[in-house]
């Protein structure tokens, strides 16, 4: 795998200095343009992502304007409440030469899981299609004591998202030294200061922040990066971390895993506009992805589709199968990061090419902090970044300020780590290229060729199937999800794929429909009623040919709507 330079800063001061140092810094490397300049695009990208392509080329400039007033409110809360950290921002787009309408745009992930939440709530769920809009896919562990190799406390984690090209080739760890608070440093990318989403201390505790999507959002509240700072800033253990994080009203739905190295543990903190849930973990190992582990969360919480909570349980589960297997170290989880497995799939007992996997086509930053030994260890590879190389680079605050890169010949040579066989990684790479195309909105290609290539994957054949309805070209399509079945006997997978059959059957008037329908209402699984119910109404009222012709596909969980 290739590897990027890594831009490592010290910056010094109050949060403004420290905001001049950084832009400053970047201006003398270079590489910030392209991420500062996708920003502003990407929730109405996200959303878009959903639409048709004709409808999406005219929907998005619209987007952008009505995410703007979003965006502008939270920045009034941000400017009110956390002048320090507006002030930051200021003036690291102000050394960038940028106006200060670039630094608008750092709550763009509340805002877009906002969105997506009140969408859920209003009801909207199938007009608007968010089933297809929503790309949280992050996976973290912490595990320590008896699941450690050392004793010692190692987080690993994998921050998926939709900045692939942008993001993965341009890692940066920024070490802080503030006027007021904890010496504390955070990882990022060229461009974007967002200190807290991965973040670690002097004091020893480490934080990654995870999407969740729930019913109860607020626009002129606190936002993720500013609620992460103030914990990895001001925190020096789990207690007050959660202290930290119940003063502040918070805008939007994530789950932040908090670990700390001097107290052997690990905390997971749950917001919505509601409140703040956190419960601690003394077991050895806590594992954190996409959906909310508080009871009182999960009776309001926004589950965009079946199948993102069953992506996000599935990546859970394999975290804990991992740290359950015995003392795990560095290397370890290095390789659990760049993992493919589905612990469902008996299609590949070993390797899923595409969907619930810990490793995805948006892995844009991997790093495993190991907090006792005082090093991370951070990927500087291409997406997906679990796969590596990594560099190992100590914890110090005390280097003079400025910057420095370690190019790619300085680094060491890679960890090892999970790699499928050749043919395996081909289609994984091919699966991916088409993936981020169609995120950013160009031409994705064509499913059928993965399938065509790689005619024993069945999530292969399934998206084939679906390329096959949006062509009209049902007698094809239903050919595909015949080949899914006889290739795939886990029952969450068999479950939307025996939906969709029935549903391209009942438009060819194939005798196999009810039958069909009827194997669908015998399957059993925590999350596949959404798929009962519908094949159920579709008894009475079946979709018309023309409303198949329309369907989105989900690239990334695998999914359509």
């Amino acid at each position: 795998m290739s590897a990027n330079p890594l831009a490592i800063f010290h910056l010094r001061g109050t949060q403004a200095e420290m905001g001049t140092q950084l832009g400053k810094g970047l201006v003398k490397i270079g590489g910030w343009e392209p991420l500062l300049d996708y920003y502003p695009r990407m929730p109405a990208m996200l959303i878009g992502s959903s639409m048709p392509p004709k409808v999406r080329r005219l929907a998005e400039p619209v987007l952008r304007g009505v995410l703007r007033g979003p965006s502008l409110t939270m920045i009034h809360y941000r400017r009110r409440h956390f002048p320090e950290y507006h002030e930051r921002s200021l003036a690291m787009v102000e050394a960038l030469g940028r106006p200060a309408s670039a630094a608008t745009h750092i709550a763009i992930m509340d805002v877009f899981q906002n969105v997506v939440g009140l969408a859920t709530k209003w009801g909207f769920k199938e007009s608007a299609r968010v089933g297809t809009v929503a790309h949280g896919m992050c996976s973290s562990l912490a595990v320590w004591g008896e699941h450690s190799s050392t004793g010692g406390l190692f987080h690993a984690r994998n921050f998926d998202f939709p900045g692939v090209g942008v993001w993965d080739i341009a890692p940066t760890l920024v070490f802080c030294t503030p006027d007021k608070g904890v010496r504390y440093a955070y990882v990022g990318a060229r461009g974007a200061d967002v200190p807290g989403i991965t973040a670690f201390n002097e004091a020893g505790l480490t934080i990654t922040a995870h999407t969740r999507f729930h019913r109860e959002v607020h626009f002129a509240r606190t936002s993720i990066v500013d609620l992460a700072h103030e914990i990895i800033r001001r925190a020096t253990n789990l207690k007050e971390a959660l202290a930290v994080a119940k003063e502040h009203p918070v805008a939007s739905t994530w789950g932040l895993l908090v670990s700390s190295a001097a107290e052997k543990a690990s905390l997971l903190i749950e917001t919505t506009a509601s409140g703040v849930e956190g419960f601690k973990s003394t077991s050895g190992r806590l594992a954190c992805t996409n959906h909310y582990r508080n009871t009182p969360q999960q009776e309001n919480e926004a589950s965009p589709s079946a199948t993102f909570m069953k992506d996000s349980l599935t990546r859970h589960a394999r975290l804990e199968q991992v740290s359950g297997q015995g003392a795990i170290g560095v290397e370890d989880l290095q390789r659990m990061l760049g993992d493919l497995s589905d612990p469902d799939a008996d299609a590949y007992p070993a390797w899923r090419v595409v969907g619930n996997n810990i490793a995805s086509p948006l892995s844009v930053q991997s790093i495993v902090n190991a907090s006792d030994e005082r090093v991370l260890h951070v990927s500087v590879g291409t997406a997906p970044t679990g796969w590596g190389p990594y560099a190992a680079i100590p914890w110090n605050w005390d280097a003079p300020q400025g910057v420095r890169e370690i190019s790619a010949d300085e680094l060491p040579e890679r960890n090892p780590n999970i790699q499928p066989d050749a043919e395996k990684r081909e289609a994984y790479m091919a699966y991916t290229a088409l993936a981020r195309e169609h995120l950013v909105g160009r031409p994705a290609g064509d499913a059928r060729d993965l399938a065509r290539r790689w005619p024993k994957e069945p999530h292969f054949q399934f998206m084939a199937g679906i390329t096959e309805l949006q062509a009209g070209n049902f007698p094809a399509a239903s050919g595909h999800f015949d080949q899914a079945l006889a290739l795939e006997s886990a029952p969450f997978r068999r479950a939307q794929y025996l939906l969709w059959a029935s549903r391209v059957q009942s438009v060819l008037q194939d005798p196999r429909t009810e039958a069909t329908r009827a194997a669908l209402a015998k399957l059993e699984h925590p999350v596949i009623a959404d798929f009962q119910k519908a094949a159920a109404a579709e008894r009475k009222k079946p979709l018309s040919s023309r409303r198949l012709t329309q369907v989105s596909l989900n690239w990334l969980v695998v999914d359509a709507e």
